[in-house]
């Protein structure tokens, strides 16, 4: 009696365009990879919000997720009310940045302060950015702001590096 030869599984072109695209997606993942082990610095913007109290408070935490070995430095921060406009802002309290629950900047949000109020503007030098690594914490704190029960919202960005080893 002969054996018959009966193939199982997809035709041969469906399993040759399978493996094809497989291996196109394992190329771009490790291009994007590549990309990020060899790149030495990058910029990176990290968005927040979140709602004020009936007293102008609000402790609004930044999302920034940072692999073992990589470092943020915060360059510039906008906080906004959706409400005040650089020519009219809106004015009271004060906003601090917080990393781990200390406070390392901020400033009054009251006519001639700086940043003066709501849109608000924190810029810093590469040298002075504030750095945080894996697990630390970054909060943009109001205090008694003039946004009183509403929704605030902005942006951090900052650059994004691979910390040398030994550093």
């Amino acid at each position: 009696m002969a054996e018959k030869n009966v193939r199982e599984g997809p035709p041969p072109v469906a399993m040759d365009r399978h493996v094809a695209e497989r291996f196109d997606h394992l190329d771009r993942r490790i291009a994007a990879l590549v990309d990020l082990l060899t790149a030495r610095e990058r910029t990176t913007r990290y968005e927040f919000s979140g709602n004020t109290d009936s007293s102008g408070d609000a402790t609004l935490p930044i999302r920034v997720s940072l692999a073992d070995g990589y470092e943020f430095s915060l360059h510039r921060l906008i906080v906004d009310d959706g409400v005040g406009t650089f020519a009219v802002q809106t004015t009271g309290g004060s906003v601090e940045i917080q990393v781990n629950s200390q406070r390392v900047d901020g400033g009054p949000l009251t006519a001639g302060g700086d940043p003066g109020g709501l849109p608000g503007i924190f810029t810093a030098s590469s040298s002075s950015g504030i750095f945080i690594r894996g697990g630390d914490k970054l909060d943009v704190v109001l205090v008694g702001c003039g946004a009183v029960s509403k929704r605030v919202f902005g942006v951090a960005q900052g650059k994004l590096r691979r910390v040398p080893l030994g550093e």
